[in-house]
């Protein structure tokens, strides 16, 4: 006491101020909001070449997050599940940059492409304080059975002027529909025809396109083609069915 008399009284109130604070226990800031879900906007059906060079069926999911959220997504995570089953796959540890994923259909381990599957996704995101967010509305997708493409097979050696291709869209297919045909050598595509639209009527057809006059006769090497299917009233392709030959 002998001390504060010798005290002003504004150093008084310092060290009134310095005691209580450091007897008052430290309260940390509440820890942001949880991430929200994301939304997915688009997904498609298309064919693309992966890291060897071979071109077959993705499945590309596009989605965005929401612009409000307080802390930034480190990684997604996205389910996969294939007719209802039990156990959906998890797709994990993509990059919270990302806002786009090409799924490989070959990696989906189908058995039986010559019936429909419906494909159902779902994503969400981890924060930097590794929590886990909202999951995300399903998006769902028709998944078609794959077309015969009978013509060429392995090699391809018309005379110049003759150069066709030949696919069966099967019986079981009643409703209106659309095929396109895609050629492509290497990494780029080299032909993209017109739509051909067909009325099955629940009967197979088979449908033949010849290579434009441009085009032919084609340069030796390894080509794929690929035969889009879409059911008119979907606006989207349902599968793409893909082969390679060798021009000799």
């Amino acid at each position: 006491m002998h001390i504060l008399k010798r005290l002003h009284p504004s150093q008084i109130f310092i060290l009134l101020s310095f005691f209580l604070w450091i007897q008052c226990p430290t309260i940390d800031p509440p820890p942001p909001a949880k991430l929200s879900a994301p939304a997915i906007t688009e997904y498609k059906i298309y064919a693309k070449s992966d890291y060897s060079g071979e071109y077959h069926e993705f499945i590309k999911i596009i989605w965005r997050t929401d612009s409000s959220d307080q802390i930034l997504t480190d990684r997604f995570n996205i389910i996969r599940e294939i007719d209802n089953d039990s156990f959906p796959t998890v797709i994990t540890n993509i990059p919270g940059t990302n806002t786009e994923f090409d799924d490989d259909v070959n990696l989906f381990n189908i058995m039986d492409r010559t019936v429909e599957h419906r494909i159902y996704y779902h994503i969400y995101g981890y924060d930097t304080l590794d929590r886990s967010g909202d999951t995300s509305v399903a998006c769902t997708l028709v998944l078609a059975r794959n077309l015969i493409l009978m013509h060429p097979g392995d090699t391809m050696k018309e005379s110049t002027g003759n150069e066709y291709f030949q696919w069966e869209v099967p019986e079981q297919i009643s409703d209106p529909n659309i095929s396109q045909l895609y050629l492509w050598r290497g990494d780029s595509l080299v032909w993209k025809s017109d739509s051909i639209r067909i009325f099955s009527m629940g009967r197979a057809q088979y449908l033949k396109k010849k290579l434009p006059s441009f085009l032919s006769p084609l340069q030796r090497g390894k080509y794929y083609w690929g035969i889009e299917f879409s059911i008119i009233e979907t606006y989207y392709p349902m599968s793409i069915t893909i082969r390679n030959f060798t021009v000799e």
